[in-house]
């Protein structure tokens, strides 16, 4: 606006005839001849064609780097307010490009950016909508602990039903904008204002992420994609969604895993798993067919999940104790039963390395909605967990690791959370600026609406990564 400003009354006091005074430098204090007049005019018209075409380039370039994942993403804008000089052209235009071209984050920086709080929430929706009565704030944040990003998934935001398979596109969109105004609303009880750094969904699945207003602009080579396990890979009432990132000079990773739900498919499950880690975010498949860039997924195999300095597998893991259905539970607290559990038996194993907490709460999974009560129509089970790993220079503690009994009303599953710190890991802290470059031109945001942009930064320098066999120690190393 402040560009356009100063264009108009440049062009328009061009333009004028007679002005007098001398004081705007494109006019004269005697009446010019026609042919100067003509000149000044077609210059002023230029200045202004070049201006505002360059004012649209970076509104679309601010658009989308402010609001990555947009086809997939149906929440609000990221807005940047911009307040420049109305008489400083120049100065204005630099405002207008900063947001767009963010300059590599330095030591200074990237010491105040460090440690990080991340909470990653999951939660079964049974296909329902949140219940007014449950208390999300208390998810979100108890008692008013505030992290600084918030990972949020849910499952079966859809009935998972033949007639949602076959049209989920419409009803699915509502219930995402609905979640988003209702997760953001949480938030703003808090005082503080976050981002919606971005967000993608398929068929049930949904993943959306906050971030503190001054963070979100520390975010950028932002890719998302989804992954389908359903019927064999064909339907997506199964699988995957997930979004990486680079925050500040570290990559991180979110995954959103609904696996196969049954009491004896732990092989089931256990492909599922290995599938959406092998297949996010490459051009392959793990049957070597060809998954085409759509809905701003870009599968270009840049990325791989466990690649990734912080990587989080959450969700609902549908793990069920290995006890069959017909036989009656032992007597004793519902804690006992943990050592059963079928992931931390190790039953459901894969090719890389991940951790979990200490599982203190009680099973998530069988209750009658609206009450606290146990479905008995299905043995108890810790199905919504979550999963986590580290690499390259970065530690990861884990301050909480609970379920939200209270919130009862919406889901026969109750919601979990996981409050992570992040931070650097002193004995490696030179491998966070692998990849930094001076220039602050070379670091260009990823804009996940273009299926075709080939110009894509490439991610922090990973490096070649060990893959490692799960193993099982006291700490419930998956």
């Amino acid at each position: 606006n402040s560009c356009g400003r100063f264009v108009n009354v440049a062009f328009n006091a061009a333009c004028t005839r007679g002005a007098t005074g001398g004081n705007v430098l494109i006019m004269a204090s005697s009446e010019p001849s026609g042919a100067v007049r003509k000149k000044r005019t077609d210059d002023a018209k230029s200045i202004r064609a070049r201006a505002l075409s360059e004012r649209k380039n970076q509104a679309m370039q601010r658009a989308a780097s402010s609001n990555s994942g947009r086809q997939a993403c149906r929440g609000p804008r990221c807005k940047t307010r911009l307040k420049a000089d109305a008489g400083l052209l120049e100065n204005a235009c630099k405002v207008l490009v900063a947001p767009v071209r963010r300059k590599a984050v330095r030591l200074a920086s990237l010491e105040t950016l460090l440690p990080l709080q991340i909470r990653v929430c999951s939660w079964n929706l049974h296909g329902s909508r949140v219940d007014a009565r449950d208390d999300v704030l208390s998810w979100l944040a108890p008692q008013g602990r505030l992290a600084d990003m918030y990972v949020i998934g849910v499952q079966e935001l859809l009935e998972l039903s033949a007639k949602t398979f076959m049209s989920h596109t419409k009803e699915g969109a509502r219930r995402l904008r609905g979640l988003e105004a209702r997760l953001s609303w949480e938030l703003e009880q808090l005082n503080e204002r976050f981002d919606i750094v971005c967000t993608v969904s398929m068929v049930g699945l949904a993943l959306i992420i906050f971030a503190r207003q001054g963070l979100s602009q520390c975010i950028t080579e932002i890719d998302i994609d989804r992954v389908k396990t359903g019927l064999e890979g064909n339907y997506g009432n199964k699988g995957c969604v997930c979004a990486r990132m680079i925050i500040g000079t570290f990559s991180a990773c979110f995954m959103n895993v609904h696996l196969a739900s049954g009491q004896n498919a732990v092989e089931e499950r256990n492909r599922d798993l290995q599938q959406v880690l092998v297949e996010a975010f490459q051009a392959r498949s793990s049957r070597g067919n060809l998954r085409n860039p759509k809905h701003g997924f870009r599968r270009e195999s840049r990325h791989h999940p466990v690649h990734h300095q912080f990587c989080v597998v959450f969700g609902d893991f549908n793990s069920r104790l290995d006890l069959p259905q017909e036989e009656a539970l032992p007597p004793g607290p519902l804690q006992d039963l943990l050592p059963r559990d079928q992931l931390v038996l190790g039953l459901m194993a894969n090719e890389a390395s991940f951790m979990e907490g200490s599982v203190e709460f009680a099973p998530t999974y069988k209750y009658v909605p609206g009450t606290r009560g146990r479905d008995p129509s299905r043995h108890p089970a810790w199905c919504d967990r979550t999963l986590y790993k580290t690499e390259a220079g970065i530690v990861a503690q884990q301050l909480e690791y609970t379920s939200f009994p209270r919130l009862c009303f919406t889901s026969d599953h109750q919601p979990i959370a996981a409050h992570f710190v992040v931070n650097a890991d002193a004995q490696f802290p030179s491998c966070l600026f692998d990849g930094i470059q001076e220039d602050p031109e070379a670091l260009q945001p990823i804009t996940v609406n273009s299926d075709t942009d080939s110009e894509v930064q490439a991610a922090c320098s990973d490096g070649a990564i060990l893959k490692q066999k799960f193993s099982r120690q006291n700490c419930r190393t998956l």
